[in-house]
């Protein structure tokens, strides 16, 4: 299973990075990712972006996004922007 949820396309995007970009977030896919211990949460697109930074940039004012960034930096072990 890790090497499908850790599986990049071109752009060294997995499906973390698929749950977070467009016009919505969704949280729901984002949280199940997030629940598998085989799950690489560290790791960057070909840009060097990681899921956190690209959410925090798209975030709504919400505050299920801001737990979700909250949740992703936790897991990632990265600090969030001020």
């Amino acid at each position: 299973m890790s090497i499908i949820v850790n599986f990049q396309n071109k752009e060294g995007r997995t499906a973390k990075y698929m749950a977070i970009l467009g016009k919505v977030v969704h949280e729901n896919i984002l949280e199940l990712l997030l629940s598998m211990p085989r799950l690489d949460i560290n790791s960057p697109d070909k840009n060097e972006m990681f899921v956190v930074n690209i959410l925090e940039m798209n975030l709504l004012s919400s505050i299920s996004s801001d737990q979700l960034c909250k949740k992703l930096a936790l897991a990632s072990g990265k600090e969030m922007r001020p």
